[in-house]
């Protein structure tokens, strides 16, 4: 019988069937123009606080950039959480609102990165969804950020409750790592965005392009509170040096255990 669900995973797999048709699928970063800023984190971390902050402060240097919002966020907003269990449905509009942004936009920023469907994804999916997952993420020229909270937790428009966000937030670095995914574990809060911007220019994640509004960098350097914040080494977390094997090979390569479940127990889904 053709399902709801059955209709889903038809439209998700049609959508791959054409896309593999285009492009040479890989494990491997094909090198695009649009940079994207991933924010993981757990739910009420402040990923849609940073990611709104992080696009304020990028243009105010004038620099071409976008956001691509959470569409798990919509669906609970419309009372529609049931709809998270169909993680191949909320995976493909996610990549759409990403992907229209290629040949737009240099940069962009999202608090709801692609690999969280893998993440997310109901136990019974197949290994082949989550890997594809990967494969789609592994497009573009990824930042990575992993935000560890520091607020205080807000049940608004939340499935999970405070426990079951620290769950989840215990999970994700684990489930980033032993995949191979590089990131910067960064602390939350209202005031960090306009030093992360500074860092990425300063560290070469961003290129600095000479349309910058490089006084406004400036002003950034010199407000009071600037040697307040996090030095640049606490923000490069040991997670971006990789555990190696004896000849000095990663010990993890990118989507190693794709296949597997990292979702916590005790820790609702949708």
């Amino acid at each position: 019988m053709f399902n709801l669900n059955n209709s889903f995973l038809f439209i998700f797999f049609v959508k791959f069937a054409v896309d593999t048709t285009q492009k040479n699928f890989s494990f491997q970063k094909k090198g695009l123009v649009m940079k994207v800023i991933n924010i993981f984190g757990a739910p009420s971390s402040g990923k849609t606080t940073l990611a709104h902050g992080l696009m304020h402060h990028f243009k105010t240097l004038w620099a071409d950039v976008e956001f691509s919002p959470e569409y798990a966020k919509d669906l609970v907003l419309l009372k529609s959480s049931h709809m998270l269990s169909f993680q191949n449905h909320v995976f493909g509009e996610q990549d759409l609102r990403l992907s229209r942004l290629k040949n737009q936009s240099e940069i962009a920023i999202t608090d709801a990165p692609l690999l969280n469907s893998a993440f997310w994804a109901p136990k019974e999916y197949s290994s082949s969804f989550r890997k594809s997952v990967f494969d789609f993420f592994g497009q573009y020229d990824n930042i990575n950020l992993l935000l560890v909270s520091n607020v205080k937790y807000n049940p608004t428009a939340r499935v999970q409750n405070e426990h079951e966000s620290n769950l989840i937030s215990n999970a994700l670095p684990k489930f980033l790592l032993e995949n191979g995914v590089p990131f910067y574990e960064v602390l939350g809060g209202d005031f960090i965005s306009p030093y992360l911007v500074l860092w990425f220019i300063e560290k070469g994640l961003i290129e600095k392009k000479e349309k910058f509004n490089l006084k406004k960098l400036e002003q950034i350097k010199n407000q009071k509170n600037f040697e307040e914040t996090p030095s640049y080494e606490q923000w490069e977390k040991p997670t971006l040096t990789f555990p190696v094997k004896i000849d000095g090979t990663p010990r993890y390569r990118y989507g190693q255990s794709a296949e597997k479940d990292y979702f916590p127990k005790g820790a609702r889904r949708f």
